[in-house]
């Protein structure tokens, strides 16, 4: 678990079905991440139990889920993800609408990411998003992040807007 001034950080478990079944229902995580086809507690559970948990135990990493210290509100998520045809690990964030802008995405990204380099040593972060999503472009640059290019990613319906931190930068 990582903490920051105002937030946990924690791996998302079975316990936060309902936190992700909310989170994946939001307008803009359908809007600028994709609809994933959850649905239901148990879409939830099994969604956890079969794409975040594996992640975390094979590679040290993956989705966590953000509380807020001050009343243990569940806020958002934060992670760092294997995705298929991309290089290196995808930093990605989102949060429940009632929270954004003021900065807890930049707040959970910042400390997730200095761990990720200090600790994990991962050589090569990306992070990518719509040509839409102008806020995530915000957040992404304001993290250290260079624009690379626009490409196609696997799975992914657009083409996305790639930034690199690292070696490849």
């Amino acid at each position: 678990m990582l903490e920051t001034n105002r937030l946990l950080i924690k791996p998302t478990n079975l316990d936060d079905a309902g936190f992700v079944l909310e989170l994946m229902n939001t307008d803009g995580w359908i809007r600028f991440i994709g609809d994933r086809n959850v649905h239901t507690i148990e879409d939830a559970k099994n969604y956890i139990s079969e794409k975040m948990i594996p992640q975390l135990e094979e590679f040290g990493f993956g989705n966590n889920t953000l509380i807020r210290k001050s009343d243990h509100l569940k806020i958002g998520s934060c992670g760092m993800y294997l995705r298929p045809g991309m290089e290196g690990a995808d930093i990605g964030f989102a949060l429940l609408p009632e929270f954004y802008g003021q900065g807890y995405a930049y707040e959970a990204s910042k400390a997730l990411l200095d761990y990720s380099i200090e600790t994990l040593k991962l050589p090569l972060i990306q992070a990518i998003t719509t040509k839409g999503n102008v806020d995530s472009q915000t957040l992404i640059t304001k993290l250290g992040m260079k624009f690379i290019e626009v490409r196609d990613i696997t799975g992914i319906s657009e083409p996305m807007l790639v930034y690199r931190y690292g070696e490849s930068q």
